[in-house]
């Protein structure tokens, strides 16, 4: 916080403005290639990497870790370590994944060009009411569609036991990087 100063009150106010500037650091996407490392949880060894952690003196832990981001640095470490050794892992670039859409099969893409094409209509003739009630249905077979598709999907990674693979693909190519600063100026009333 920087620039304090003390102002006249506002309006009829009793009580002093006071302006101030508060600068905050936000990071951005880096778009260099960096290597970052990615975990291939399918060929884990979940036994190993249970005695790992069973192996932990977690009293000691407990008892040598008085606040809490104490006691969670050590236990992610604990966890990092124990990772490092019984999952498999490789160095990717942060540049060959990029965001992908969702890709869907042809039903539901389908539908969602007809929703789209419908909302269109929609925009352009606010006043047809026939075209509104088509627009409403083409919605709710879409949801119905993806939400029949997102659960078929779950349904697969649960029963296949592939969940290491499935937040895999989710959380490689996160990277942030350089460090922007905001500032913001602020006035409040006391």
């Amino acid at each position: 916080m920087s620039d304090v100063n003390v102002d006249v009150p506002i309006s009829n106010s009793d009580h002093c403005r006071v302006d101030f500037c508060v600068t905050v650091e936000t990071p951005t996407r880096v778009y260099e290639i960096q290597q970052v490392k990615q975990y291939m949880w399918d060929k884990a060894d979940y036994n190993r990497l249970s005695s790992c952690l069973s192996a932990v003196d977690w009293s000691f832990l407990l008892s040598v870790n008085l606040t809490t981001d104490q006691l969670w640095s050590a236990f992610c470490h604990e966890l990092d370590v124990a990772i490092d050794q019984c999952v498999p892992f490789r160095y990717v670039n942060t540049q060959q994944k990029s965001c992908r859409k969702k890709s869907y099969p042809a039903k539901i893409r389908a539908a969602i060009a007809r929703k789209r094409c419908l909302w269109r209509s929609c925009r352009s003739r606010p006043s047809n009411n026939d075209l509104i009630e088509k627009y409403h249905r083409a919605q709710d077979k879409c949801k119905h569609l993806i939400h029949a598709y997102e659960l078929k999907k779950e349904q697969e990674v649960v029963h296949t036991k592939n969940l290491g693979r499935f937040l895999a693909d989710r959380t490689i190519g996160r990277a942030y990087g350089t460090v922007c600063r905001l500032s913001v100026c602020l006035s409040v009333c006391l």
